[in-house]
């Protein structure tokens, strides 16, 4: 178990879709990483909350909503 945020951004390029994903430091830090060259636009943090298992939460999730999963195993969702 360990301590983390579980968070979901959208991004303006990316209509219709959100990222749900986890990280261990910060979700304004973690959002500044996730725009890069291949996106063209920064994400917003639409909602993040501080886990005591975050892993978990993030799973737990992410199989609640595989229903609308965009693609694989991307942590993206419709």
């Amino acid at each position: 178990m360990s301590l983390g945020y579980v968070y979901v951004m959208s991004n303006g390029s990316m209509p219709g879709l959100l990222k749900i994903g986890r990280t261990a430091s910060d979700p304004e830090k973690r959002a500044r990483e996730l725009h890069t060259t291949g996106v063209p636009t920064p994400f917003q943090i639409e909602y993040f909350g501080l886990w005591d298992d975050h892993e978990a939460v993030e799973l737990g999730a992410h199989a609640r909503l595989d229903d609308y999963r965009q693609y694989g195993v991307r942590e993206f969702f419709k």
